[in-house]
Order: structure tokens, then C-alpha cells, then sequence
């Protein structure tokens, strides 16, 4: 099985166990700091890594990521002017995991030089 693969499996549950937890939880204010942004973490998290599952390797590039944080980014954002509970945490954590995937996927210069080589 693909690394990547159990990498996003893995992620999408601990965000299904995180929302469940967090609405179960006690009330800690670091337990409900960590459960509050959870999800968002792992959520972006399982995304990345199941998009670098399904995009052919030779086709994979960095913009792939990008465009996935610009429309959680987005969409956390959208949530100031709708009735939504908007919560600059879940920004922090979505770059969290953003970053994290790069780390993880190696994908910080490496990719880049090679696509500007291409070009």
C-alpha cells in the first residue's frame, strides 16, 4: 500500500475522532484548544496526501497543494460574513498541516527546481 495512502487514511481519522472528541469533551481549555483545531489540521492534512495519491506522479507539482490551502484558506475565511463560527486557529492549523505535507513529501526546493528546469 502507498504511504501516502495510509498518510491520508490515517489523517481522515483522527479528524472524524477529533470532531467526535471534541464535542464530547471536558472542559480544559487546552483540551478544547487542540480539539477545536484539529480537525482543520488533519482535514487539509488527508486532502494533500489523497491528492498526491491520485495525481499521476510525472503530473504532480507543487501547484496541486497550493490551490488545495488557497481553498480551505478561503473557505475558513468565507466563514466571517456567514453565520459560522470563524476561529483564527483553524487558519493556523491549515498552514500547520500545509507545511507539514511539504516537510513529509519533500516538497519544498526539490520540486521547484525541477519544474523550473522543465520549463
Amino acid at each position: 500500500m502507498n504511504k501516502y495512502f495510509c498518510l491520508a487514511l490515517f489523517s481522515a481519522i483522527a479528524g472524524m475522532v477529533s470532531k467526535v472528541a471534541r464535542e464530547t469533551s471536558v472542559d480544559s481549555t487546552p483540551v478544547d484548544f487542540l480539539l477545536g483545531s484539529a480537525p482543520s489540521f488533519f482535514s487539509i492534512l488527508g486532502v494533500l496526501f489523497f491528492s498526491k495519491v491520485m495525481v499521476a506522479k510525472e503530473k504532480y507539482s507543487y501547484k496541486y497543494p497550493a490551490f488545495i490551502l488557497l481553498g480551505t484558506l478561503l473557505y475558513e475565511i468565507e466563514q466571517i460574513w456567514s453565520n459560522r463560527a470563524f476561529d483564527i486557529y483553524d487558519i493556523l492549523a491549515l498552514l500547520l498541516g500545509y507545511f507539514l505535507f511539504l516537510i513529509i513529501t519533500g516538497a519544498s526546493g526539490v520540486e521547484l527546481k525541477k519544474q523550473a528546469s522543465t520549463e
